[in-house]
């Protein structure tokens, strides 16, 4: 109605064309269709050049808009500064049928609600009483199972800065309990305080597995010790068992060094080396976040594989050579584990010169043993050696660590000497005088025994019985001829090495010799 009021050139045509435009589909009346269509069409030729928010009044709508702004403004205020009264109006509002009871002067906000916390830890309980704030509340609280108990709270002064009016600090709590707050019979929720323990160790297993070298069996300890004293080298698993499911766990070293743990439920697995002395720590986590508090520190001895130790039994000391230009040694040996070789360094020292040292390797049989004996024949034929000419040796054994390293034992070093003839008939002869000074000194014995004999003999030919003196005598005399007669060999088998070591040498000469035979016959 504006438009046309306002644009005399549509002369009704745009209401006509509003008002016939249904006509079109439905015509019961039979209104000429051509008719209804041209009308249209002049309408729309004469609208395009209007402007028809020209026609519209605005001021109304702006006049709106700025009382629904301000009105909106109140209201936000009003819930930020009265959220419990806005939140029963609102309830008023949105329930026009249901019958209201008069609001609660106060709402009670309780931290922390419901709550898991660790045994032996304190809880704190923060109590806010939005609305008109009571003098006091009180504070309900009781275990699984048994009667409530109650504690008056009071505000304090020291809290008015703070975000609640009230609280109160259960200390070391070790079960579980319900609790509530109420105030001049207003009710918070009831809530429940979850006590949980902490992640700990209730067992260990280990399961060593010493190095391949060492041969020993793998060994298992269930003990609940998590000690580890072993060779260097070796592997062990550790197998922990928590007292509830695990999210994580790790081994922490001396250093914060850390290696993590495969879980499994409540049980964590993880495998190490020892290779130094250390300490270590298991800490658990469970799901919650919780750490196993004050855990044990284990301690890790790596024990070094011991140096092995090798003597030369025989000869064992130093000595001359003979002309059959042998040495036999005679080499005994020991470690923890075994050997892996067993060399003889020698060099030759001849006009006061040394030859450069030289290795030659010997044969062990009983490689694994603890213990080995090795007993070898050395050919030194092949060295030139010429009279006054010696021998440095000594022999080295190595073990068989395949971790460290082999490490070696070293004997004493000792000496062989290819003596001069004038040297070795010096001593044969120096020999022979001492044998024949001992041979006469056993000859003076033995006659004194002779006497003492025939004397004795008299002594009995005239009496009938032996009493106890004379029979305790002819003991005494027998005793000494028995000595005698060991005297007698060993000098005889001094004689009989001197024999030899002429003959091995074949240095034998006719006074030499002369004298032999005297002993010999003597």
């Amino acid at each position: 109605m504006k438009i046309e009021e306002n644009n005399n050139q549509l002369k009704n045509r745009l209401i006509g064309s509003l008002q016939l435009f249904d006509k079109l589909k439905k015509n019961p009346l039979g209104y000429s269709t051509d008719m209804i269509e041209a009308v249209i069409q002049q309408a729309d030729k004469i609208s395009r050049d209007l402007n028809f928010k020209e026609v519209v009044d605005k001021k109304h709508l702006k006049k709106t808009f700025r009382i629904a702004s301000g009105l909106a403004v109140v209201f936000i205020a009003f819930a930020l500064i009265f959220p419990a009264s806005m939140n029963f109006s609102f309830y008023v509002f949105s329930h026009p049928l249901t019958e209201i009871e008069h609001p609660q002067k106060f709402f009670f906000a309780v931290s922390p609600g419901d709550f898991e916390c660790v045994k032996y830890s304190d809880v704190e309980i923060k109590i806010k009483a939005e609305g008109e704030k009571p003098a006091f509340v009180k504070l309900y609280w009781r275990n699984l199972g048994a009667d409530w108990s109650q504690e008056e709270l009071r505000g304090k002064k020291e809290l008015e800065e703070k975000d609640y009016d009230f609280e109160y600090t259960f200390k070391e709590v070790k079960r579980s309990f319900d609790y509530y707050v109420e105030a001049e019979g207003i009710k918070s929720e009831q809530y429940r305080v979850s006590v949980v323990d902490k992640p700990r160790v209730i067992g260990l297993k280990m399961t060593f597995n010493y190095p391949t070298y060492t041969r020993l069996q793998t060994m298992v300890r269930d003990e609940n010790d998590g000690n580890v004293n072993a060779v260097k080298g070796t592997k062990v698993r550790i197998e922990a068992k928590a007292n509830k499911p695990l999210q994580s766990a790790s081994l922490i070293f001396t250093e914060s060094v850390e290696k993590d743990m495969r879980v499994e439920k409540n049980k964590a697995k993880v495998q190490i080396k020892v290779l130094k002395d250390d300490s270590y720590h298991i800490e658990l986590m469970d799901s919650s976040g919780n750490r196993n508090q004050d855990p044990i520190e284990y301690s890790i001895v790596a024990v070094s594989d011991g140096y092995p130790q090798v003597e030369i039994i025989e000869p064992g000391q130093d000595q001359d050579l003979t002309e059959s230009m042998e040495l036999r040694l005679l080499i005994r040996a020991e470690d923890d584990f075994g050997f892996s070789d067993l060399k003889l360094f020698y060099q030759v020292l001849s006009g006061g010169m040394e030859s450069k040292e030289k290795t030659l390797s010997i044969p062990i049989k009983g490689k694994d043993n603890s213990e080995t004996e090795v007993d070898y024949l050395w050919d030194i034929s092949d060295m030139g050696l010429v009279p006054s000419d010696v021998i440095r040796y000594r022999v080295e054994i190595y073990d068989n660590d395949n971790v460290s390293g082999p490490k070696r034992g070293v004997s004493k070093t000792y000496h062989a000497r290819l003596p001069s003839i004038a040297e070795i008939i010096r001593d044969i002869d120096r020999q022979s005088s001492d044998q024949i000074v001992d041979l006469e000194e056993i000859q003076k014995e033995e006659r004194k025994l002779h006497e003492k004999l025939e004397r004795l003999s008299r002594e009995l030919m005239r009496e009938t019985k032996m009493d106890w003196e004379k029979q305790k005598e002819a003991e005494e005399i027998l005793k000494d001829q028995q000595e005698l007669a060991e005297k007698l060999r060993d000098l005889a088998e001094g004689v009989e090495l001197s024999s030899e070591k002429l003959e091995e040498n074949r240095l034998a000469t006719l006074e030499m010799i002369e004298k032999m035979m005297e002993l010999r016959k003597l």
